[in-house]
């Protein structure tokens, strides 16, 4: 299971990497400079999200503004998600899940592996470091008795979406067979 896992992974990844190079040399050099300009964001927002988490929200004395800092945190990441979801959409190699049942194992499995394939993503790639630094952030400034919660909390949380996720994708790549409607959707979905 681990392996076949793993190689599904492997796949997601291989295609993703051959929508944004493609054959070129200049797509290439594009994909390395915007993979590394995500990796600095990325560091960039933890060590932000840190200092939010160890100095800022607690010497807030208004727990519904922290709270609306949070909130416009879950916000921003379910839009960057939601933006991934329709660039994932608008590829043409989509891992099927057809294509998946002539694998030597069982419907239940084919559907676990899919669903775990699907989980790691640019914006799970992204997002991940940033919510580490805000954890970090709290637990140095409450102690690490915090990470007891809200490293299950955090995890629930990209689990839930990430099934929310899976289950959209699907339903819109069934109803996407039709090239017509495939169009519509694509074209009223980003509206």
């Amino acid at each position: 299971m681990a392996g076949q896992c793993w190689a599904l992974i492997t796949l997601k990844l291989k295609l993703m990497r051959a929508m944004w190079t493609g054959a070129h040399t200049a797509s290439l050099v594009l994909t390395t400079l915007t993979a590394l300009v995500m990796l600095f964001l990325s560091f960039l927002a933890s060590a932000g999200l840190f200092a939010l988490g160890w100095q800022v929200l607690p010497e807030m004395k208004d727990p519904i503004a922290a709270l609306g800092v949070m909130d416009a945190l879950v916000l921003f990441y379910s839009f960057f998600w939601a933006w991934g979801l329709l660039m994932e959409l608008q590829r043409s190699e989509v891992i099927d899940l057809r294509k998946l049942l002539f694998l030597p194992i069982s419907p239940r499995m084919v559907f676990v592996l899919n669903f775990v394939a699907s989980l790691f993503g640019p914006s799970m790639i992204f997002f991940i470091p940033c919510a580490a630094g805000l954890l970090l952030g709290f637990a140095l400034r409450y102690g690490p008795q915090v990470l007891l919660w809200c490293v299950p909390l955090a995890a629930v949380f990209f689990l839930m979406l990430g099934a929310w996720a899976f289950y959209v994708r699907g339903w819109l790549a069934v109803m996407m067979e039709n090239k017509r409607r495939r169009r519509l959707i694509l074209t009223i979905l980003p509206i």
